[in-house]
């Protein structure tokens, strides 16, 4: 059974949450950031299913800091159980590294890790990330067009 201490200096104006999103305040942010793209309302139901990943996901947690900024980290049992996975490491620390993780109030940082998130969890599920966005045939699609263009150019000789 794994146990979540509060901090005693924690903020007592906030709700605890104790899911994914450890108070509401995180969650608040996260949810506007994602909204604040409102011109582009069409949109919105892809906004709402990175906003539903980052919240089912049972490895991600999404925090607000002593600082008021709001942040996320991958849970530490997680990270030691696959520490062996490269590939996991390796996007974990892209994230780390590139300051991804430290203030999730901005959109291109929730829509980083949405993407890492689907690709890290079709990792566990045993789904090949590389075969995923591969496609099935290649060269159908060019040859079309290629098709296309040359019938195009065949036309204007005539």
């Amino acid at each position: 059974m794994r146990i979540s201490g509060i901090s005693p200096n924690f903020n007592q104006n906030r709700n605890v949450n104790f899911g994914r999103f450890a108070d509401d305040n995180a969650k608040n942010v996260v949810r506007e950031a994602l909204t604040a793209e409102a011109d582009e309302s069409y949109m919105q139901p892809v906004y709402n299913a990175w906003f539903k990943r980052i919240d089912k996901d049972k490895n991600f947690i999404v925090y607000t800091s002593e600082n008021d900024t709001v942040k996320g980290k991958f849970d530490d049992e997680f990270v030691r159980r696959n520490s062996d996975n490269k590939y996991l490491m390796l996007r974990i620390e892209l994230l780390k590294r590139g300051g991804t993780l430290e203030d999730l109030s901005k959109f291109n940082n929730v829509k980083e890790v949405a993407s890492d998130l689907e690709d890290i969890n079709d990792v566990i599920n045993g789904i090949n990330v590389a075969d995923k966005h591969r496609s099935k045939d290649p060269y159908g699609d060019a040859t079309a067009k290629e098709a296309e263009r040359q019938a195009r150019i065949d036309n204007l000789a005539d």
